[in-house]
């Protein structure tokens, strides 16, 4: 049983992030105004790329090319994964005061190369998503 919904909820998942991306990656293309032609320009991200991301066909691309991207789009790559206007809390975050834990991890992240900081993002998110299969009673530390 367990074994058929995860297989159900894998199916989902990709398919919901497949037209997350999708949909995000048109909406800052139109925001910004740009093209897929004009895109691979300003992102140096390949225009057959480009459109395997727009088409829904590709839906877990490398983060060297949502970094591109999102530099391309003046955005972020949360921003092209998740949506515009999202974040967990649905708080506005711009004007958030950070704990002393919180600003620690980001001085500490801004020290990292670009393959450490690719690093913590890919395991972040592995993390999030073990939280989020097993239940909130293993987020307590």
């Amino acid at each position: 049983m367990r074994r058929q919904y995860a297989a159900t909820r894998d199916y989902t998942e990709t398919f919901t992030k497949k037209m997350t991306i999708k949909n995000n990656l048109a909406e800052l293309m139109e925001r910004e105004k740009l093209t897929q032609y004009g895109l691979e320009r300003k992102s140096k991200v390949p225009q057959p790329t480009i459109q395997r991301l727009l088409s829904g066909e590709t839906c877990s691309p490398k983060v060297s090319t949502l970094e591109k991207l999102a530099e391309a789009l003046s955005s972020s790559i949360d921003e092209i994964v998740c949506g515009v206007d999202q974040n967990p809390s649905g708080a506005d975050l711009r004007n958030t005061q950070l704990t002393h834990d919180e600003q620690t991890y980001l001085e500490l992240y801004r020290e990292l190369s670009k393959r450490g900081k690719r690093a913590i993002y890919r395991e972040t998110r592995t993390i999030l998503n073990y939280e989020e299969i097993e239940g909130p009673e293993h987020k307590e530390l």
